[in-house]
C-alpha cells in the first residue's frame, strides 16, 4: 500500500504537470546555478520575531542533495547523503517540479519538503545567484534553506576529533582561564570532556560537557576559505559563561575553517544566549608576508636530509616524530611529536624539535622543547640546545639527539627511521616545491639540486623546469602530461614577487636544461621573472589566449602525431584533471579541457589532430555532462569515464583505473588547493607513482583502501606548513 505522503506527492505533481513550460534558459539566469551538489545549511528557523520556534530546530542541516534538470526549465533536488535525519535519508527528492516565475527570475515555484517530512506547495527565492547562492523556502514551522556546497562529503570526524582551546566568547563574562575541550567519539556522534582548565576557569577537568552531539556529513563554501558544518543536538548539554550552568535539549554547533584555522562555534538552546568559540589546537597557517618582508628560502643541498618520521629506541620509550622542512633559512626543519607514551604532556601534534643549521655531513645544530607537568596542567618547562647526528643509509638510518636538561644532566635519544613516508612541507609553494624537486632528483640518481650547471655535468639531466603562476590553476591543468613527456618538473612562481622569483629559479635553474613559462603575460609576467641572460632566466613560453588554447598548446608542442590516450577534464576546477594529470604524466598522454556540455573551439581541433584510440573522461556528470561524454565518442573508439562521488573518491578511481598492478610510491596531495597537487602530479612520471588526494582535514575510507590495494612501501604527501590536520598525516602514514 502507498503511503499517504507518497500519494499526496504524486497528486500535487499530477497539478504541477499542468502548469505551463518554463521559457527557454538563460545561461546567466540564477537557475543555472541549480547544478552540482548543495546542503542543507538550515531548517525550521524562525521566519521572524513572531513566528513561532519549531519544537525541534536543526533536524537536517548538513544532508546534500544534487539537482537534475528532469525536464527543461524543470528542477529536482535529491539527497545523495542523508547524514543522521532518516526521512531525508538518500534517494528522498526534498524539492521537485520546481520552475521559474519568469525567465531570468530569482523566484521559484515548486514542491518542497519541511524538516518534517511534510510536502508543501512553496515559493523559493534565490539569493546571491552570481557569487554564494542559496535558495530558502518557507514552511508552517519555518524557514529552510540550501546553499551551493562546492566542497566534497567528507567523514566529519577527522576535523572534529581532537583538542580545541576556548579562544573567544561575545558574552563580557567569559571564564578567564585557559580551558581546552576533547571530543571523542566517531561519526555521526560524539563526546567533549574538559581536559584542561586554569585557575579562573569554572569549568572542572574531567567534566563531560556536553554528550551526544550529532552532526551533519556536510560541507558548504560559505565565503573566502571558510567551510562549515553544522551539529545538531542529543541529549545536548552546553555550558553558560557566566557561571557554567548546564542547559538540556535544544542548541547547536557549528564547525566551520576561516583562513586555515579550524573553528568551532557552541549556541546555547533556543532559550539562551551568547556563543562560546573554540579553535583546534592543530594550528593554523599564518597569513603570507608581503614579498620586500620576505626572507629567501633555504636550499636543501645546504642542510642534511632529515625529513621523514622517526622512532625512539630507548628502552620504555615510545616516541615519534615527524621531521618536515619548512624552508626557513632560521629553521629549515621543525620536528612534530606524533606520537607519545604520555598522551597528555606534550600532547601529540606539537613541534618538539628544531633544526637551526648544518655543521657537516653528518652533523646539524638545534633546540629541543621539554615540557612538564605541573598539576593537571603540561606546560612547556625550557627550550634547549641539541645536536642532532645522523648515521646510517636508506632505512636504516639513525639519528641521536643530544642535549642537556635543565639540571645540568646529558641526555641522549637515538631515532631510527619509523617507515618511508614523509610530509613534504614548507612554508608556501615555492619552499615545499624545492624540497619536493630535491627528492624527487635524488629519486631519479641525481645529485638532487647539485649547483653545478646541467650542461657541465658527468651526464646532463635532460630535464625541463615548468614555471606556471601560484595565483590561480587555469593554465596549470594540463602541464602534468607535458612533464611527463618531456621529463619535467613544475614549479609556481609568485607575480607580484620578482625578487623572491629570481632566488627560486636560479636555485633550481642548475639541474634543468629548459626552464619553460605556462601561461600568458596576464598571469606569468616576463617582469616577475629573472630577465635573458640572467641565471633562471625562461628559455620558452608555452600559452594560449585562455584555459582550453594553453592545453591545446601543450598538446602540440608534446603531441606531433596520433596518440593511443587523450585525457579530458572540466577546465572549471582542479581536482580531477590533476589526479588524472598524474596518471598522464606516467603514461606521458596529453590532457585537454572540456567547458561543461559546450566544446571549445580549442579542444576540437587539438582532438581531431591527435585521433586517440581512448579517451578517458575525468570527474562525474556534474562536472563533465553525459551530452559531453555521447560528444567525445565523435573522436576515440573508445570513450572511459573515471569519476568517485567526491574529488579524493575520483582520485582514487583514477588509481584503480591506471595503476591495476599496484605502485611502490604513492604521492599525496590536499585536494582543497591546487599547488601541491599540481607540483605533485607534474613528477608522477618520475615516481612512476599515482596521485591520491585528501583533505586538509580529513581524508576518505576510499583513499586509505586505496593505499593498501596499491601496496606501496613509500609515500611523499605535500601539504604547505599548517595548512594539513597532523591526523590526516598520521592516519595515511600509518598505512606504511
Amino acid at each position: 500500500m502507498r503511503s499517504p505522503l507518497a500519494i499526496a506527492l504524486a497528486l500535487l505533481l499530477a497539478i504541477a504537470m499542468l502548469a505551463p513550460a518554463a521559457a527557454g534558459p538563460d545561461p546567466d539566469a540564477p537557475s543555472s546555478r541549480l547544478q552540482d551538489r548543495w546542503i542543507v545549511t538550515s531548517d525550521h528557523y524562525p521566519v521572524g520575531p513572531d513566528h513561532p520556534r519549531a519544537p525541534v530546530e536543526h533536524q537536517v542541516e548538513g544532508v546534500i542533495v544534487e539537482w537534475t534538470e528532469v525536464r527543461p526549465s524543470v528542477f529536482e533536488a535529491t539527497v545523495v547523503d542523508g547524514g543522521y535525519a532518516d526521512c531525508f535519508a538518500p534517494g528522498t527528492v526534498v524539492i521537485t517540479e520546481m520552475v521559474e516565475r519568469s525567465n531570468g527570475s530569482s523566484t521559484f515555484d515548486g514542491l518542497a519538503l519541511d524538516a518534517d517530512c511534510t510536502l508543501h506547495r512553496v515559493e523559493l527565492e534565490m539569493t546571491d545567484a552570481d557569487t554564494a547562492p542559496f535558495l530558502v523556502w518557507d514552511t508552517p514551522t519555518g524557514r529552510m534553506r540550501m546553499d551551493l556546497g562546492t566542497n566534497d562529503w567528507v567523514e566529519v570526524e577527522h576535523r572534529v576529533v581532537g583538542d580545541w582551546l576556548l579562544a573567544g566568547t561575545d558574552d563580557p563574562d567569559s571564564p578567564p582561564g585557559r580551558t581546552v575541550l576533547r571530543i571523542t567519539g566517531s561519526s555521526p556522534t560524539f563526546t567533549a570532556t574538559v581536559v584542561e582548565a586554569e585557575g579562573g576557569s569554572c569549568f572542572v577537568p574531567g567534566e563531560v560537557w556536553w554528550d551526544g552531539l550529532t552532526w551533519g556529513h556536510g560541507l558548504i563554501q560559505t565565503g573566502t576559505e571558510q567551510n562549515r558544518a553544522w551539529g545538531m543536538p542529543d541529549g545536548f548539554r552546553i555550558g553558560r559563561y557566566d557561571d557554567c550552568s548546564l542547559h538540556t535539549g535544544g542548541g547547536s554547533v557549528s564547525f566551520f575553517t576561516f583562513g586555515q584555522q579550524l573553528t568551532m562555534a557552541a549556541h546555547p538552546d533556543p532559550g539562551g544566549t551568547g556563543m562560546m568559540l573554540f579553535s583546534r589546537l592543530a594550528g593554523a597557517q599564518p597569513e603570507p608576508l608581503p614579498p620586500e618582508e620576505r626572507t629567501p628560502v633555504a636550499n636543501p643541498a645546504d642542510h642534511l636530509d632529515l625529513a621523514g618520521d622517526w622512532r625512539i629506541t630507548t628502552d620504555g620509550v615510545v616516541r615519534d616524530v615527524s621531521l618536515r622542512w619548512t624552508g626557513e633559512p632560521t629553521e629549515p626543519f621543525l620536528g612534530r611529536l606524533t606520537a607519545n607514551d604520555d598522551s597528555t604532556c606534550p600532547p601529540p601534534n606539537v613541534d618538539i624539535w628544531r633544526i637551526t643549521d648544518t655543521v657537516d655531513d653528518n652533523d646539524a645544530r638545534g633546540e629541543v622543547s621539554l615540557y612538564a607537568r605541573r598539576g593537571v596542567i603540561c606546560e612547556l618547562q625550557t627550550v634547549v640546545p641539541a645536536m642532532f647526528s645522523l648515521s646510517g643509509e636508506g632505512g636504516a638510518r639513525q639519528l641521536d639527539v643530544l642535549y642537556e636538561d635543565p639540571d645540568g644532566n646529558a641526555r641522549q635519544e637515538s631515532y631510527v627511521t619509523a617507515r618511508r613516508t614523509t610530509l613534504r612541507g614548507g612554508r608556501d609553494d615555492q619552499a615545499l616545491a624545492i624540497a619536493f624537486i630535491a627528492a624527487a632528483l635524488a629519486h631519479l640518481g641525481l645529485d638532487g639540486l647539485d649547483p653545478t650547471p646541467a650542461d657541465q655535468r658527468g651526464t646532463p639531466t635532460d630535464l625541463t623546469l615548468y614555471v606556471a603562476t601560484d595565483a590561480d590553476f587555469p593554465d596549470g591543468l594540463a602541464v602534468a602530461g607535458l612533464a611527463g613527456r618531456t621529463r619535467g618538473l613544475t614549479v609556481l612562481v609568485d607575480p607580484d614577487d620578482p625578487e623572491g622569483n629570481a632566488r627560486l629559479l636560479e636555485l633550481l635553474s642548475p639541474a634543468f636544461t629548459e626552464i619553460v613559462v605556462v601561461g600568458g603575460e596576464a598571469v606569468v609576467p616576463s617582469a616577475s621573472l629573472p630577465a635573458a641572460g640572467e641565471p633562471g632566466a625562461p628559455t620558452g613560453r608555452l600559452a594560449g589566449t585562455n584555459r582550453f588554447h594553453t592545453a591545446q598548446v601543450l598538446a602540440d608542442t608534446g603531441w606531433p602525431d596520433p596518440v593511443d590516450t587523450v585525457f579530458v577534464a572540466t577546465g572549471a576546477n582542479f581536482p580531477d584533471a590533476l589526479a588524472g594529470g598524474a596518471a598522464a604524466s606516467v603514461e606521458g598522454a596529453p590532457v585537454l579541457l572540456v567547458d561543461g556540455d559546450r566544446m571549445p573551439a580549442e579542444t576540437d581541433t587539438a582532438l581531431r589532430r591527435l585521433a586517440p584510440r581512448e579517451i578517458v573522461v575525468l570527474g562525474g556528470t556534474a562536472v563533465v555532462p553525459e551530452s559531453m561524454e555521447a560528444t567525445l565518442r565523435d573522436y576515440a573508439p573508445t570513450v572511459t569515464r573515471l569519476a568517485g562521488a567526491g574529488r579524493q573518491q575520483t582520485a582514487v578511481a583514477v588509481s584503480q583505473a591506471r595503476f591495476a598492478d599496484g605502485a611502490d610510491t604513492v604521492l599525496a596531495a590536499s585536494g582543497d588547493r591546487f599547488g601541491e597537487a599540481l607540483i605533485a602530479a607534474s613528477a608522477a612520471w618520475a615516481f612512476e607513482a599515482p596521485l591520491l588526494l585528501v583533505g586538509d582535514s580529513a581524508v576518505t575510507p576510499e583513499m586509505l583502501a586505496e593505499v593498501d590495494r596499491l601496496g606501496a612501501t613509500r609515500l611523499e604527501l605535500l601539504a604547505v606548513e599548517d595548512t594539513l590536520d597532523p591526523a590526516v598525516y598520521e592516519e595515511v602514514a600509518g598505512r606504511f
